[in-house]
């Protein structure tokens, strides 16, 4: 038995003709000792007499004079009703134990405390630590980010003195001339955190990327591109840099030595186009991805990677010395203009060229540029393509 001055409340027994307790327990015997007690096990012993309880049996024995245990009467019966007059409410199926009531005060209490705990656990629940709560911030404009409190960001690794850290994993990304800008721009519209996601140069600038807010890969402004994708304002110009293999014999400093080498190129960039003009006799060699073009160059399987100047001037001092940067393309409609990319139609773009501007104002954008690429491209030797 659980508590000792208690008789169990058991649907398995009947009261006595006497009404007098129930059957299968002995009569009080003299002495003031307590009954034995009769369960499955065997005979118990005697426990000690407790104070309270030849009370707490006189009670018992007057409610069974009056029609058995709680759970043998309606909810009509007197004897089921709370001393505070709630009425007693049998637990389903009927044969509970001796129920001890709350005092309406201790029910307060209680579920004011429950209240004030389920508030606390919500608002720390699930995974992780709860955020910081942010400081005051005005968002430059209205945006709309594809998830919350977040800006999302995609670019096509390597790019050197753009994303710097790791040339295939974004969340090595520490460093760069793009990687700087989003940050800035993420602070500008006030919200948390930076989402950068590696994707291929094609599906970026041919409009097959989904689930991002702005793309910043060094791509140029084109009418061709304009087809498929929104362009934010300019926030960078480059011309067309040729790099080679240190010490080497390859020069190009002409139109004519221009013809004569055997180029590499990534696929789907306005160097394509440079070349398309060049004409050299060679038919340029085309990849996937800049990496494999600077792979092949120091492999020796090409001459030259032609791309944008400071992009190259970026890989140049990573080399430590493998690569140099000799010349670069004038092209006639001037240098390539960087834009960052948005979905078409994106109602986000009013409010990019607004801080962009902003930032290239107050020469935030030029201080960047001397931060993260150091070779200034108006010392090298450049190439006017008619």
């Amino acid at each position: 038995m659980g508590a000792r001055g208690r008789l169990p409340a058991d649907p398995g027994r009947r009261l006595s003709p006497a009404g007098r307790g129930p059957q299968g327990l002995h009569q009080r015997g003299g002495g003031g000792r307590r009954p034995l007690v009769q369960g499955e096990l065997g005979t118990l012993d005697r426990p000690a007499v407790q104070r309270g309880t030849r009370r707490r049996r006189q009670r018992l024995r007057g409610r069974l004079q009056v029609g058995g245990w709680p759970h043998e009467q309606g909810e009509g019966s007197p004897l089921v009703r709370s001393r505070l007059t709630a009425p007693y409410a049998s637990p389903s199926g009927g044969g509970g134990a001796d129920v001890r009531r709350v005092g309406a005060a201790g029910v307060l209490v209680l579920v004011l405390a429950l209240g004030l705990t389920a508030c606390s656990d919500s608002k720390n629940s699930g995974s992780g630590s709860p955020k910081a709560s942010k400081g005051p911030c005005t968002p430059a404009g209205p945006f709309k980010p594809v998830k919350a409190d977040t800006l999302t960001v995609v670019t096509s690794l390597p790019g050197p003195g753009f994303w710097e850290g790791s040339d295939s994993d974004p969340s090595k990304i520490k460093a760069g001339y793009e990687y700087d800008l989003a940050k800035a721009l993420k602070d500008r519209l006030c919200l948390s955190s930076l989402a950068v996601r590696n994707e291929s140069f094609d599906a970026i600038v041919g409009g097959q990327v989904n689930g991002y807010d702005l793309a910043l890969s060094q791509v140029s402004i084109t009418d061709k591109r304009k087809k498929v994708v929104d362009f934010t304002q300019p926030y960078f110009e480059s011309q067309q840099g040729v790099l080679v293999k240190k010490g080497g014999k390859i020069k190009v400093t002409s139109i004519d030595d221009a013809k004569k080498i055997q180029w590499g190129v990534q696929t789907a960039t306005t160097a394509i186009d440079l070349l398309n003009v060049v004409k050299p006799a060679k038919r340029p060699q085309v990849y996937q991805s800049l990496a494999d073009a600077y792979t092949a160059l120091d492999a020796g399987q090409i001459d030259a990677v032609l791309i944008d100047t400071a992009i190259n001037l970026g890989e140049a001092a990573r080399s430590k010395g493998t690569f140099a940067v000799v010349s670069q393309f004038a092209q006639p409609s001037g240098p390539d203009q960087y834009g960052g990319i948005v979905p078409k139609g994106s109602v986000n773009v009013g409010t990019l060229d607004k801080i962009l501007a902003t930032l290239k104002s107050s020469g935030s954008l030029a201080a960047l540029a001397t931060k993260d690429l150091t070779t200034d491209p108006g010392k090298l030797p450049t190439i006017t393509v008619s």
